[in-house]
């Protein structure tokens, strides 16, 4: 195994005990900590020879980046659609990153369970039928391409086409209507090969 890597291996707990220290510093003060910061650019180091080992970055970070950190969750902070973050998204985050599960559909682990678990809550809280289906994505950007992606698809459909077999050559013409799209449909309509136009 590489030095640095087993000597984190071994260092665990003092790596996890230094980020806990951090988020400490962070929380006890975001209620009074500005929303942003203007940070200015600077010279980018060069790549090292070695790498440092997570606690020297640790370090590195909270004497250089943290105190300039914009608080996305505190009460001030009216920037984007960001949620702020609480102590259970922290633990989830945290743990999420531990078991690091590849999401397949298949069932070979309980994260597929959760996920459903978690889905037919949601459900039940928004009084939503039964017979609705759903996944968690990374965020907005790809709710809306995965949104998109599902009704390219039933709109081939429709017209006897298969877009994921078959792909965009030669296939019906697809009309996307709004008002006033959010960027990031544009996006996603150029990442599905319909475009932005």
């Amino acid at each position: 195994m590489n030095k640095v890597l087993q000597q984190d291996t071994q260092s665990l707990d003092s790596i996890l005990s230094l980020t806990k220290e951090i988020a400490d510093q962070y929380y006890t003060q975001k209620e009074s900590l500005p929303p942003s910061r203007l940070f200015k650019d600077s010279t980018f180091p060069d790549l090292p020879q070695q790498g440092a080992g997570a606690i020297d970055v640790l370090r590195h970070f909270q004497k250089h980046y943290a105190d300039e950190m914009a608080n996305s969750a505190g009460p001030r902070y009216f920037g984007f659609v960001t949620g702020g973050s609480t102590p259970a998204s922290v633990a989830g985050d945290w743990l999420v990153s531990v078991y690091d599960q590849v999401m397949s559909g298949s069932n070979d682990s309980a994260a597929h369970f959760i996920e459903r678990q978690a889905i037919h809550f949601l459900k039940q809280l928004f009084g939503l039928d039964t017979e609705y289906h759903g996944v968690f994505v990374t965020g907005a950007t790809m709710s809306n391409f995965v949104s998109l992606a599902t009704a390219r698809q039933w709109i081939g459909e429709q017209h006897g086409f298969d877009f994921s077999e078959e792909g965009l050559f030669g296939s019906p013409e697809i009309k996307v209507i709004s008002a006033s799209p959010h960027s990031s449909i544009l996006k996603s309509l150029s990442m599905l090969g319909l475009g932005r136009k």
